[in-house]
C-alpha cells in the first residue's frame, strides 16, 4: 500500500513553485497584450501622418520654388496655397524672416486632431527666413 499511495519529494515546495510560474506567466500575457495593443494603435495613423507632411512639405517646396515665399505678399501667398492645397486639408502657414518681417496665413489648428508641422528654409532677396507650417484633415 505504501508504494500506491503519491509522495512527494519535495513536499510543499513544488506548489509554490507552480503558482510562482502561473503568476509571473499571467503577468508576462498581461504585458504582452497591452504593448501590441498600443503598438498596433500607434502604427494606424502613420499612413496618414506621411501623407499629410508630404502634401504639406511639396507645397511649401513649389511655393519656394516659385518664388511665392520671397514676396512676403500675404494675399498673394494665401491665394496660391489655396488654389495648390487639396480641398480635404486646412493648412496655417507662418512666416518670419531675419529683419523681423512677419505673414500668418491660415487658421488656428484644432484640438484633438492629428495637426502635422514642420517648416522649411528660404532666401528673400538680402534676407533669409523660416516658414512654419500645421497642416490638418478637413472636417
Amino acid at each position: 500500500m505504501k508504494h500506491q499511495l503519491l509522495k512527494f519529494h519535495c513536499g510543499n515546495k513544488a506548489i509554490v513553485f507552480t503558482l510562482d510560474i502561473i503568476a509571473a506567466a499571467t503577468v508576462f500575457a498581461i504585458a504582452f497584450v497591452v504593448s501590441v495593443y498600443y503598438t498596433s494603435q500607434a502604427s494606424e495613423n502613420k499612413l496618414a501622418q506621411i501623407q499629410t507632411t508630404t502634401a504639406a512639405s511639396d507645397l511649401l517646396s513649389l511655393l519656394d520654388n516659385t518664388g511665392t515665399l520671397q514676396t512676403l505678399n500675404p494675399d498673394l501667398i494665401e491665394n496660391k496655397t489655396s488654389s495648390l492645397l487639396a480641398q480635404s486639408y486646412q493648412m496655417r502657414i507662418l512666416i518670419r524672416t531675419k529683419n523681423n518681417a512677419t505673414v500668418d496665413i491660415g487658421g488656428v489648428a484644432p484640438e484633438g486632431k492629428l495637426v502635422v508641422t514642420g517648416s522649411r528654409y528660404f532666401v528673400a532677396n538680402d534676407d533669409f527666413g523660416q516658414a512654419r507650417y500645421w497642416i490638418w484633415a478637413r472636417e
